[in-house]
């Protein structure tokens, strides 16, 4: 049963699925397939940048929230019930930093 899909089908190669599983045997040239595999890079190095993008964005509203929810627990009454919800406030946003860290740094890994 013949079939093309994406990427492949954009460079001309048809592929055949052979199992259940999923494996698909290609018949195309080394050229083909180069050209294949580097669009696939671009597309890659495309979300990457995209991903990075949006967590510096992110970032930088959390720093926003950090800091006037600082500003909030330094004004408020030691206490104050409002405190306690400042300090939760500072509390999530800095676990919120550390996941784009986290998530930036992975986007980094090979």
């Amino acid at each position: 049963m013949a079939r093309t899909s994406g990427l492949l089908e954009m460079h001309g190669i048809e592929g055949e699925r052979e199992t259940p599983r999923g494996a698909v045997t290609v018949d195309a040239g080394p050229a083909e397939l180069n050209a294949a595999g580097q669009d696939c890079a671009d597309h890659e190095a495309v979300d990457v940048r995209q991903i990075r993008a949006i967590a510096h964005d992110f970032n930088n509203l959390l720093g926003v929230v950090l800091g006037f929810s600082k500003l909030l627990v330094a004004d408020l009454e030691a206490n104050s019930p409002q405190r306690g919800y400042a300090e939760r406030i500072v509390a999530a946003t800095e676990k919120g930093r550390e996941l784009v860290t986290r998530l930036r740094a992975a986007r980094r890994a090979p």
